[in-house]
């Protein structure tokens, strides 16, 4: 990966064909330190890219010094417009070359680091490449080589700050946990609608996500259709009776794996804080942790901006992912323009938040544990055996009655969470409806 990084510096230079009065490079650094909104959105641009160009999948593998992204186009990316789009500030009608530009703009142009970009077509691999101070491309020809489009990208970290370069990674992965396509960075997919908290809220606590779901696209809701992320059906399972309540689990996927397009994504979570354990104290109790609720808008497979609900948090809060198509944007395409067709939009998803808030609801009723017929069970179970075994091992049934009690208890806490959330989601849901 450093040698792919190294070809930044090896390339020749583009010559001039007299379209600018001064330097394009120049030109174009003024516009790439201020066109993106955050300072990792270059990454974000880059994830835009690949989804937009219609590939399968985008990888993405962080080395000593490096970030390289990897993935194949459905249709050839042209350097030469990427070089040009990048430099002029100018327009492209290919999707996937404006956000690729924009990215590479930003991070080369306007951080000064550098880059290699290479496009590999059969046989033939073209390259740009950026080394701090010039840009450069070159054309070259492949031995044996018939892998189809593929689009590699090798970025340098910036110099003596590695903690920049790890913070990259978490916010490409908050940012893509809508996509439509596999995103793997780093071996491990992200695409799964399972980023963490943007905002803890009032203090420190526990979240459970209660469910993820989405309703058949339909013309007549009026939103613009989502791509539904290939990796949330994975995450649903069944609740153990040694499962603690925590946000390792979903309770409840609601909604079809197998659609394509979906109005809406919606992900419900529960805040919660133990102040005191029955295994520490002889008793349970906790109290709720609210949460903000938020709108997600999502744009070519990535979340350009998310804002709070305009309610006052809850212990039960609602993630609303819905897309930005045709909404304006600023410059970089990653701040949406408040109009009236914003609000108009959040309204009629709201139905479906309600709806789910109402369906978890009734899935989590139907899987309360039953604590205390657990424990009448239990003690007829020791006592059979404690009749049946000689007195040389009733120290060890003892040592079972014991860790089953804890377990008991374990599940009568347990139970009186996920009631404290029944009621939270259906005070939600009465809010949402009023």
């Amino acid at each position: 990966m450093d040698a792919f990084l190294q070809q930044a510096g090896n390339l020749g230079a583009f010559n001039s064909e007299g379209v600018f009065t001064l330097s394009p490079e120049q030109a174009a650094k003024k516009l790439a330190r201020f066109q993106l909104p955050f300072e990792e959105a270059w990454l974000v641009k880059v994830a835009q890219a690949a989804v937009a160009s219609g590939a399968e999948q985008l990888e993405v593998h962080q080395a000593r010094g490096i970030t390289f992204f990897s993935f194949q186009p459905a249709e050839f990316l042209d350097i030469q417009e990427v070089y040009r789009v990048m430099v002029s500030e100018g327009d492209s009608s290919v999707r996937a070359i404006r956000h690729l530009a924009s990215g590479l703009r930003a991070v080369g142009l306007g951080k000064g680091r550098p880059f290699t970009l290479s496009v590999e077509h059969g046989s033939e691999q073209s390259l740009l490449g950026w080394d701090g101070t010039r840009l450069g491309s070159a054309e070259k020809k492949l031995a044996g080589s018939d892998k189809g489009l593929l689009v590699q990208l090798g970025v340098g970290h910036p110099a003596q700050q590695p903690e920049i370069a790890a913070s990259e990674l978490k916010e490409l992965a908050a940012r893509t946990e809508a996509s439509p396509i596999p995103i793997v960075i780093n071996g491990k997919r992200v695409d799964h609608l399972n980023a963490p908290l943007i905002d803890p809220g009032h203090g420190l606590g526990s979240r459970t996500e209660l469910s993820v779901g989405w309703c058949p696209y339909d013309a007549a809701v009026e939103l613009p259709p989502l791509r539904l992320p290939r990796g949330v059906r994975l995450r649903e399972r069944g609740l153990q009776v040694d499962d603690s309540f925590t946000a390792e689990r979903t309770f409840l996927v609601d909604g079809d794996p197998l659609q394509q397009e979906v109005c809406s994504l919606v992900k419900l979570s529960y805040g919660y804080h133990v102040s005191s354990h029955r295994v520490a104290t002889g008793r349970f109790q906790f109290h709720n942790v609210p949460r903000y609720s938020y709108i997600h808008w999502i744009r070519d497979g990535v979340i350009c901006e998310s804002h709070r609900w305009m309610t006052e948090p809850s212990a039960v809060a609602f993630d609303l992912y819905l897309s930005a198509d045709g909404l304006p944007t600023d410059a970089s395409g990653l701040q949406i323009v408040r109009r009236p067709d914003v609000a108009h939009r959040i309204k009629r998803a709201l139905p479906s938040v309600c709806l789910q808030a109402e369906r978890t609801a009734q899935a989590i009723t139907k899987r309360f544990p039953r604590p205390f017929g657990s424990h009448a069970a239990m003690s007829v179970f020791f006592g059979f055996v404690c009749m049946s075994e000689p007195v040389a091992a009733l120290f060890k049934v003892l040592l079972g009655g014991v860790a089953a009690s804890y377990l008991g208890y374990s599940m009568y806490d347990k139970h009186q969470l996920m009631r404290d959330a029944v009621r939270n989601l259906q005070r939600m849901s009465n809010g949402l409806s009023q």
